[in-house]
């Protein structure tokens, strides 16, 4: 017996090709199963990433997700579903490392207008560039949808809204036109500070250019002064979005700037000062009834003090 136990292995030098206790194959195991002591942390299912890009229709990839939700893993699928945006992204399937078609770029963007959040703001920014068109517009989609439930009192919103603003000076047209209606619908108080130091100071003036037209869709009075300093920017752009940003504020301090803008030497300019008023001096015509009041509910509406002589009458 003794010389038996001495060709026995230890427990530290089995293979892992030993029989079971009991013999049979090895269960069948889900992944799901609580480990002792605690609960099994399932990572990512990378054929369910397949599903999700692939998924001939929606009830399919509606199922998935409602999966994936059931068992609290939106970050970490959102994480994969984020490296699948880039160009040349590779796919993780097998021993095939080819790159994404756009139909799946696509489809993983749309999973992520639902179920993203700040992993994948850089990657999407970087899609708006994108040389195909359904690229472009579902990344334009999925930003917009994300930053409109970002938290904003968590400090990484911060950090998201100073990227964008920097991305007005980096991106084409197309892209510096989603970003700006993005900025636009974005609370005041967390972009107001990087569109006045970043945007209306940065080098290029296209992005100055931005930064006026979103500035002046706020409608925030913290931002004249900057505003009539950028009515003096060598570039007319930059001073046309200004002009036409000043008319949007409702800021008395606007109107002698506004005034002197007439006198400008670009006829853009001039132009963008003539044509629309300021909206906090534009009154809309009221509808006047024999009685000079408006519609039920509506304020009466004051009578003009002159009025135009009438013709005389016919004589007999």
């Amino acid at each position: 017996m003794a010389g038996a136990n001495r060709h026995d292995p230890e427990p530290d030098t089995l293979s892992g090709y030993e029989p079971q206790i009991g013999g049979g194959s090895a269960p069948n195991l889900t992944g799901y199963e609580p480990l002792l002591g605690g609960v099994r942390r399932v990572g990512v299912d990378m054929r369910r990433v397949q599903t999700l890009i692939n998924a001939p229709t929606e009830v399919d990839r509606r199922r998935i997700l409602d999966t994936v939700r059931r068992f609290g893993q939106t970050d970490a699928y959102a994480k994969e579903l984020a490296q699948v945006i880039p160009a040349r992204a590779r796919q993780k399937v097998g021993g095939w490392r080819g790159t994404f078609t756009p139909g799946q770029r696509c489809a993983a963007m749309d999973v992520l207008a639902e179920i993203g959040s700040y992993e994948a703001i850089l990657p999407l920014i970087d899609a708006l560039a994108d040389d195909v068109f359904q690229v472009r517009e579902a990344a334009a989609r999925t930003l917009t949808a994300i930053c409109a439930r970002l938290d904003p009192f968590d400090r990484r919103t911060q950090i998201v809204y100073r990227a964008l603003v920097d991305a007005l000076a980096m991106r084409p047209l197309s892209a510096r036109k989603v970003i700006a209606r993005v900025l636009a619908s974005a609370p005041v108080d967390l972009v107001l500070k990087p569109l006045l130091a970043s945007g209306l100071g940065s080098p290029d003036w296209w992005a100055r250019r931005e930064a006026a037209w979103v500035l002046g869709k706020l409608g925030e009075r913290r931002a004249v002064p900057r505003l009539v300093r950028a009515l003096s920017d060598p570039s007319p752009a930059v001073r046309a979005s200004a002009t036409w940003a000043l008319g949007q504020i409702d800021a008395p301090a606007a109107i002698r700037p506004l005034t002197d803008a007439l006198e400008d030497r670009d006829e853009v300019v001039r132009a963008r000062r003539s044509a629309p008023a300021p909206r906090w001096r534009r009154r809309a015509p009221r509808w006047r009834g024999r009685s000079g009041r408006g519609p039920a509910g509506d304020r009466p509406v004051a009578r003009p003090a002159c009025r135009a002589p009438r013709p005389p009458r016919a004589g007999p």
